[in-house]
């Protein structure tokens, strides 16, 4: 039995409720990890970091000098192991081996694909990426090095089309192959795909996902704290549809998506061109995503009854 004055004030046990939650959450991480042969002791070990880092995160947005790291925080080991559960043996571990995440990079292939299907400098006049020459004969003549070195002088623009080519996002017609396939202007490049999904590279894959995810997720939680007035993260579902009308759903939510693009991109451009003007202190970033989904019921009625 419940005591009552661990009951919310919709009459349930908020720690219920939360462990119910998580389980859902950890449902399609548990399957990802087993489609990618991580097993228990990998993920437990992940899990250990993953509190320790979270503590500090959370200790440093309410005022307390939680550091960087165990070794300099303001923390002890014995409050970050009450917070977190972890035991003094293996934050002392952490401590030795550091983190397990990764610094974000910046992904000047993203940035140099989002910017050729919004820019209207590349595009035509029914709004489509145009084919650009690689290297343009004068400076008024759009072209793939004036798209790259726009946004980044500290990388080649070659190599940037070498990453879009192996991500089989773009086409290079080469000086070389343009007279034999016969597909394009020579020395030209074109866009495969209006969407940035690296199909070629599973380890691209990977890491948008879990940056998606991720902010999703954050999202999620700071909402929790501030009764949902900070962050968009809403959906719209339905139950009991025939396949067709799901796939049917599906596309549309495609063809939704290049409408937010679109409309938000030159938008995000702006801002971004403003604050280098501005001068002002680069120190946030932003995520605009969307994502659709289809599955036959069965999967939530089996959950339902495990």
């Amino acid at each position: 039995m419940t005591d009552s004055s661990q009951l919310n004030s919709s009459g349930t046990d908020p720690t219920i409720a939360a462990n119910a939650a998580m389980a859902e959450l950890l449902a399609p991480l548990c399957e990802l990890a087993l489609s990618r042969g991580i097993k228990l002791h990998t993920l437990v070990e992940l899990l250990k970091s993953g509190l320790v880092d979270a503590a500090l995160t959370l200790a440093s947005e309410h005022g307390i000098d939680a550091g960087n790291s165990p070794t300099n925080a303001g923390l002890s080991d014995s409050q970050l192991s009450v917070m977190t559960g972890v035991h003094r043996k293996d934050l002392r571990a952490l401590r030795a081996a550091g983190t397990t995440r990764t610094r974000r990079r910046k992904n000047l292939a993203a940035e140099v694909f989002a910017r050729w299907l919004s820019d209207p400098a590349y595009l035509t006049r029914k709004g489509l990426p145009r084919v650009l020459t690689r290297q343009a004969e004068s400076d008024a003549e759009p072209s793939f090095e004036a798209l790259v070195s726009g946004i980044s002088k500290d990388v080649h623009p070659r190599s940037v089309l070498d990453e879009l080519v192996r991500l089989k996002l773009v086409h290079w017609t080469s000086p070389d192959t343009a007279d034999s396939v016969g597909n394009g202007r020579p020395d030209s490049v074109r866009i495969l795909s209006t969407s940035f999904t690296p199909a070629a590279d599973q380890q691209a894959q990977l890491a948008f996902l879990a940056a998606n995810a991720a902010d999703h997720l954050r999202a999620g939680r700071i909402n929790l704290a501030r009764d949902g007035k900070a962050f968009l993260e809403q959906a719209i579902y339905a139950d009991e549809l025939s396949a067709q009308s799901a796939e049917q759903f599906n596309r549309l939510t495609l063809t939704a998506w290049e409408q937010a693009f679109e409309r938000l991109m030159p938008q995000l451009r702006q801002l971004f061109q403003d604050d280098k003007l501005s001068g002002r202190d680069l120190t946030h970033r932003v995520r605009f995503g969307m994502f659709g989904y289809a599955a036959p019921l069965a999967e939530r009625k089996d959950r339902a009854h495990e």
